[in-house]
């Protein structure tokens, strides 16, 4: 995803799953994303997307949220799939580049 993207940029390594204990060295960060159709009768044929991706960072060991923050944005495409797909990825980029940047912060103050 364009969340992950970003974050392996900043130099962050990237888990599938949460290691069983949590490593209480590690940020634990989980998403949830959703998308809805805009109409607009002026888009003609166009199909028009709003996606919505909120992340938030759980401070290792105690589980608590550190971090929260949403990121929206829209996509048109020839087709909803397309428009939707893309809709995603655009919120999953600004919403992976937040999370670089402010976790990088918070990790520098921590150590």
């Amino acid at each position: 995803s364009d969340v992950r993207g970003k974050l392996l940029e900043r130099g962050f390594q990237m888990a599938e799953a949460v290691p069983s204990p949590p490593d209480a060295k590690n940020l634990v960060v989980r998403g949830e994303a959703l998308a809805y159709e805009v109409k607009d009768a002026h888009l003609g044929e166009f199909q028009s997307y709003r996606a919505k991706i909120t992340l938030e960072a759980l401070e290792p060991g105690t589980g608590a949220v550190i971090w929260r923050q949403s990121q929206e944005a829209s996509a048109l495409g020839v087709d909803s799939d397309s428009a939707c797909t893309q809709a995603i990825e655009n919120a999953g980029a600004l919403a992976g580049q937040a999370a670089a940047e402010s976790l990088s912060a918070y990790l520098w103050k921590r150590f």
